[in-house]
């Protein structure tokens, strides 16, 4: 379905609809739209729900209390709220930056999808538009940071993506109120966060997060250990860059939710690297409970499994054989690549420790290799029926055994492990 009909539709609406928030922002910077924000005076519920009965749309109320709703358009969303409080410059002073509190009327020719703003005709009470021209993120007002403290991480967040200064009377509220970043639940703050380190600028905002602690807050860190980890992050993104296009298929694949791997590994960057200061190295695990994240189980045991590995890495675990390479390798499977380039990141790493790992990284992304992925010789039945044994963890140890020997040369094919495995059980009954 094409957006100028919908836009046509709301045109025609005797009620006054606004577009506000950050479809403006980003049509004014040239930059794709994939979401638009409504707000209307009354009956924003009724007003969703009769659009989508038009045009036999998906839609489902967001909050009934405060009279929001959302309609679904080719995986467009399309946000209706009810104006909060008594007008529409109320409303939008209650925003947090100034680039995010523009109104638009919605019946003044917005009538296709290259519909542009006529900025004669841009409510703007806060000078949203000359801070977007100058590159400038700035507070609306102290108190509207207090009412929502996670706006304190969005002012970072949109720095970072959108390369913006932060005018400094900002930067001072946020100093101020700091501390109250641990208010918002942790899936918010995990949500901003996940943002700001998906952006191309991660390492220069966080290094600007530093002075106003926010960053330590939120991550239960010491400014000491965060300048390092910043250090660590910003090497991950100058060393991995030009290797990033053969690892995309791994990077982007999702750990929780929306959350992918490169935002697991920059995440890694921050809170793990720790045993690599010379100082005392906490459990990781520990770390994370602390932190004001709401990790997966999954991207804890990640993160946990990575910074048992990078321990190891540093604390001069072999990796010349080709069985001190497979155990590594079976141990670590896919995420030799995160391994790889988190070690890249640290600082004072050995050089034959990072062509091993380069060597193996090679090694996972062939499908061929037999250090990587052996072909299975023989299957758990096998053993059992081979050798008469009772289901039990010897045969799990004969497996391993097997590959081993494969890796090696010393098993070839079927009969090869089979003999190989004869051996391997009258030696166990010596």
């Amino acid at each position: 379905m094409r957006l100028e009909r919908i836009f046509s539709f709301l045109g025609q609406c005797p009620e006054s609809i606004y577009l506000v928030g950050g479809c403006l922002r980003q049509r004014l910077l040239g930059l794709p739209v994939n979401d638009y924000d409504f707000i209307v005076s009354h009956g924003a519920i009724e007003l969703a729900q009769l659009l989508a009965q038009t045009f036999k749309l998906p839609w489902f109320i967001l909050d009934k209390e405060r009279d929001m709703a959302r309609v679904v358009i080719n995986q467009i969303e399309f946000d209706f709220a009810r104006i909060a409080g008594p007008d529409l410059l109320h409303d939008l002073s209650q925003r947090d930056i100034s680039i995010n509190a523009m109104a638009y009327p919605v019946d003044v020719g917005i009538l296709s999808e290259q519909w542009q703003i006529n900025s004669d005709l841009l409510i703007d009470p806060m000078g949203g538009y000359p801070d977007l021209k100058r590159g400038l993120i700035k507070g609306i007002s102290q108190s509207n940071f207090e009412s929502d403290p996670l706006r304190l991480l969005r002012v970072f967040r949109f720095s970072a993506r959108l390369e913006f200064e932060i005018e400094p009377q900002t930067l001072a509220w946020i100093h101020s109120l700091s501390r109250r970043i641990q208010e918002p639940a942790k899936e918010r703050v995990m949500h901003e966060l996940f943002l700001l380190l998906s952006s191309e600028a991660s390492t220069k905002t966080c290094l600007q997060m530093l002075p106003s602690g926010l960053l330590g807050i939120i991550l239960d860190s010491t400014f000491e250990h965060l300048n390092f980890a910043c250090q660590t992050l910003e090497r991950f993104e100058n060393r991995s860059i030009t290797r990033r296009e053969k690892l995309n298929p791994y990077l982007e694949r999702t750990t929780a939710g929306e959350r992918h791997m490169l935002f697991l590994i920059k995440l890694a960057c921050l809170t793990l690297p720790v045993c690599a200061t010379g100082q005392k190295c906490p459990e990781s695990s520990l770390i994370l409970e602390k932190t004001r994240l709401d990790l997966s189980r999954l991207e804890i045991d990640t993160l946990v499994l990575w910074n048992k590995n990078i321990k190891k890495l540093l604390s001069g675990c072999p990796l010349d054989s080709l069985l001190d390479k497979f155990r590594f390798l079976q141990e670590t499977g896919v995420h030799i690549i995160s391994l790889w380039l988190i070690y890249l990141a640290l600082p004072s790493t050995d050089p034959n420790v990072s062509k091993n790992l380069e060597s193996l990284v090679s090694e996972w992304l062939n499908p061929e290799s037999l250090l990587a992925h052996p072909p299975a010789l023989v299957s758990g039945h096998d053993i059992l029926d081979h050798l008469k044994l009772k289901p039990g963890p010897q045969i799990g140890l004969y497996i391993q055994s097997i590959k081993e020997a494969q890796v090696q040369g010393v098993v070839v094919d079927r009969n090869s492990a089979l003999n190989y495995l004869a051996d391997l059980a009258a030696n166990d009954t010596q």
